[in-house]
């Protein structure tokens, strides 16, 4: 696997589903109300804009439904805290770290060092400012 290059909001759930592609959806076909990918998206994003428990990031998904709307499907909307919880629960505990790792270094690339794992953390917030632009990453 190798670290894929995030340029803007468009390519950024591209970027973050080919670095999470090797991640396995363990949930069962028909039963799930949210895209595994969705639900990755807006729980990584409330953890860089410093969403510290499931309830916080929910609250940041529906502060910025309209914004993460522009690349994703939410078809049901912003999942549920309890969703959050479920499903990161069900997550591979040694893929998850890898390919959040690859996205990462993805962003540090796009981002010409200015940005390290380190530092991600309130970084999104600055980032989408009042959730207005499409542009995460130039």
């Amino acid at each position: 696997m190798e670290a894929t290059t995030i340029r803007s909001a468009d390519g950024f759930a591209r970027d973050l589903a080919k670095n999470f592609e090797d991640l396995k959806d363990r949930r069962v076909v028909g039963r799930c109300n949210h895209l595994l990918l969705d639900i990755l998206t807006i729980a990584i994003l409330a953890m860089f804009s410093v969403a510290d428990d499931w309830p916080e990031v929910e609250g940041f998904g529906e502060r910025r439904k309209s914004w993460l709307r522009k690349w994703l499907r939410l078809a049901n909307g912003i999942p549920l805290h309890d969703t959050f919880l479920h499903e990161f629960d069900s997550i591979d505990r040694m893929e998850f770290p890898t390919c959040l790792f690859l996205w990462t270094q993805a962003l540090q690339k796009a981002s010409k060092g200015k940005v390290s794992p380190s530092m991600t953390r309130g970084y999104v917030s600055q980032a989408i400012g009042n959730a207005e632009s499409t542009t995460f990453i130039c």
